[in-house]
């Protein structure tokens, strides 16, 4: 019972961690894509960072 509630600790650890690098990805590839990467990342990254 232990074991399995460890187990699905990390699942859903291991699926957030997986959402967070998708959007990151995301947003660096549109701001890539945009030109305007400096702005945005930094924008976003004060988002995750500071907490906005």
């Amino acid at each position: 019972m232990n074991k399995k509630g460890i187990t699905w600790g990390w699942e859903v650890i291991g699926k957030i961690i997986l959402v967070l690098v998708i959007i990151v990805v995301l947003i660096i590839a549109i701001g890539l894509l945009t030109g305007k990467s400096n702005e945005f990342v930094d924008k976003i990254r004060n988002i995750f960072i500071f907490g906005g």
